[in-house]
């Protein structure tokens, strides 16, 4: 589909790591040694020094292997403004304990982005001190951005930290998405992520389990917010303990939505000393959060003493769940089935990496949101979804789902509660939901309103929705096809193929279109109008078909699959010819993607070779409807579904997409109304 990693990006992708492998700030290039046991931080720091100074965009890379660092320091300021680190490898702290406070920092650096790897902190001996009661040095932080700004971490996994896994202070802008944090649940203060003196700071789609705090915010904490975690074992999400000393300063504006707690102490905390002191928490919203044994879902502790010991005078005040939550549950409380999704996904995903779970929802949205509760009718599989089943390690549009959270798709849905004020309960809407029977949005500004009902409320899954809108985009505004022009089709009878060559014959063009098996390619020739059609299965050689279907050549490719497919199409295309890259689903599963080798090909023909998004071109919307709902009304397309009854088969369906089980769009009916 058209959300998917454009062919595009993925050329650019792998001449960047071409690059890499031989550039000058590869950490093997300074003497870095992948044997988990050589120290490498001289190297690492190296690296970065050079990166660091290099008064241009600049990009560190630290390759496949485990690099053991002691302790690296990367000091800023940067006479570059922009510099990536790309992690394919483990970085490994050293297993014995000394005290440090801080095994990677980076201090004073503005304009950093760290992708993907994983960082060890080799915290089991210490934990193990700290359990027995021994006499134990202070513990040591995994990961600390201090007094930093535009900091980007993503993709990233974080073990076994001594302390902290990541720590952000003194810091403006820091973003961390796509985090996996790990460390067992009786692990002694190993907080996820804590965030401190800090400003502008989000935390969202990211997997926290530990034995601390998920997330906890200590004091001069402003403009946090938290978003699709999931969150446990640990002890919830906490800000404080505030309120210690006399000049602490004061915690606001932190906003924290859509997380799931799983077998947590605590959900949702504030905690602050009951001491005469000036330090404050203000304006912090709780909203929509999922808790599945959680022992105390909500706590306002304003009297904060641990122990007991030392504590001011005055009567200890706890406000738990009873005073709070309760308050804020409105409306019957309903059964609501989920899938969620189980972990990120190495090649071809399985019905196991999905699991059905059984949930509650209240009906109505809580007092003052402006979120809408839907009732899911029908959801979408559609092939980008496996994209944002992989652990986000590079830069991407959208985010990667996020293990133990609710997966998330198109869909088509009613409204059973409003607070927003353009919509109301009733309303048809399709758009972005949660693979569930109801989901609650607490951003509903991206719904959009059905208003032709007259045609099967399916269809704004497919030909009215988001893969309708695709087809139109690539093959009418980036093709610019002509009359008479040669148009081939691969993929062609999915949700978006089997829409471009009906588009391609009303605008009086030679269409053919692929598929793999007897029944597509009848469904191509007999049912959508296609000129020809191949099972590209039965072809041993791809080139010798092209040639046999188009001897003149090809003036337009829409491109769904990639591999093999393009480099035989590239032989065939016709000088000035358009190439609109929707999607590679061959490519989606393989650990190593198939290179191109005919590439040249778009220098001499001079081709137009395009990715495209779907989002880019949402104001495009109302004229495609407005087209293509006269063309089903008066019979001039037809559009074919392959339909899943109940969202128990959900995951069954989606694998379906990668092993070619659909016939049409696929699609999953939750309910009928």
């Amino acid at each position: 589909m058209a959300q998917s990693l454009s062919l595009l990006s993925f050329l650019l992708l792998f001449s960047y790591y071409s690059t890499l492998t031989m550039g000058a700030y590869n950490v093997l290039n300074y003497g870095a040694e992948p044997d988990g046991q050589t120290d490498s931080a001289k190297a690492f720091l190296s690296a970065w020094a050079d990166a660091c100074g290099s008064g241009s965009p600049a990009t560190m890379y630290v390759p496949a292997g485990n690099f053991f660092v002691s302790q690296a320091v990367f000091q800023g300021p940067c006479k570059s403004s922009e510099i990536k680190m790309y992690i394919d490898g483990t970085v490994v702290a050293s297993s014995s304990y000394d005290g440090e406070a801080a095994w990677l920092m980076f201090k004073y650096v503005d304009g950093l982005s760290i992708f993907g790897g994983t960082i060890d902190g080799q915290g089991r001996a210490f934990w193990a001190c700290k359990t027995a009661g021994r006499s134990c040095p202070s513990s040591t932080t995994s990961l600390t951005i201090a007094k930093s700004n535009n900091i980007l971490i993503s993709g990233l996994s974080t073990v076994n930290s001594k302390g902290f896994h990541i720590s952000i202070f003194g810091s403006n802008g820091v973003t961390v998405q796509g985090a996996k944090i790990t460390a067992p649940g009786n692990s002694p203060n190993t907080d996820g992520i804590h965030i401190q003196m800090s400003s502008d700071v989000t935390v969202t789609s990211s997997s926290i389990k530990t034995g601390d705090d998920c997330i906890s915010i200590g004091e001069g904490a402003n403009n946090v917010w938290i978003e699709k975690i999931n969150c446990g074992p640990g002890h919830g999400i906490s800000i404080g303990s505030l309120g210690d000393t006399p000049s602490e300063s004061g915690v606001q504006n932190i906003t924290v939505m859509s997380v799931v707690f799983t077998g947590t102490q605590n959900g949702l905390r504030i905690k602050t000393w009951g001491k005469p002191y000036s330090g404050f928490v203000k304006d912090v919203k709780f909203e929509h959060a999922v808790m599945q044994n959680v022992q105390n879902p909500i706590i306002v502790d304003q009297n904060y003493c641990p122990g007991d010991v030392n504590c001011p005078d005055q009567r200890r005040r706890r406000g738990r769940s009873s005073e709070i939550a309760t308050m804020a549950a409105e409306g019957e409380e309903l059964s609501n089935k989920r899938i969620i999704f189980k972990d990120y996904v190495v090649g071809f995903p399985t019905e196991d990496d999905m699991v059905l779970t059984p949930s509650t929802i209240r009906s109505k949205v809580p007092k003052g949101s402006t979120a809408v509760i839907l009732k899911n009718l029908y959801l979408s599989c559609d092939p980008y979804m496996r994209w944002r089943m992989s652990a986000p390690e590079h830069e991407s549009y959208t985010d990667a789902f996020v293990p133990g959270s609710v997966i998330v798709g198109y869909g088509v849905a009613k409204v059973v509660d409003s607070g927003h004020p353009d919509f109301t309960a009733g309303d048809l809407v399709w758009g972005l939901t949660g693979w569930e029977e109801y989901s609650l949005i607490t951003a509903p500004e991206g719904l959009m309103k059905i208003k032709h009902t007259d045609v099967p409320l399916s269809y704004y899954t497919g030909i009215l929705g988001m893969p309708g809108h695709t087809a139109y985009i690539g093959f009418h505004e980036i093709c610019s096809p002509k009359k008479g022009e040669r148009v081939y089709v691969s993929a062609a009878s999915g949700a978006v193929g089997q829409l471009v060559g009906q588009f391609a014959k009303l605008m009086g063009c030679y269409v053919v279109g692929s598929a793999g098996s007897k029944e597509k390619v009848d469904l191509l020739k007999n049912k959508f109008g296609f000129d020809d059609a191949f099972n590209y299965k039965e072809e041993k050689d791809l080139n010798a078909a092209l040639k046999r279907c188009f001897p003149d050549g090809i003036d337009i490719y829409f491109e769904n699959v990639g591999g093999r497919m393009l480099d035989a199409v590239l032989l065939n295309m016709r000088a000035h010819g358009r190439i609109a890259v929707c999607g590679l689903i061959s490519q989606y599963n393989l650990t190593q993607q198939e290179g191109i080798h005919n590439l040249f090909n778009v220098v001499t023909k001079r081709l137009l070779l395009q990715g495209f998004i779907f989002p880019d071109h949402l104001h495009l919307y109302p004229k495609f409807l407005e087209m293509v709902i006269q063309y089903i009304r008066e019979g001039k397309v037809v559009y074919v579904e392959d339909a899943a009854e109940g969202i128990e088969k959900a995951p069954s369906a989606l694998v379906g997409l990668f092993a070619g089980r659909n016939v049409g769009k696929q699609v999953v009916v939750v309910a009928r109304d």
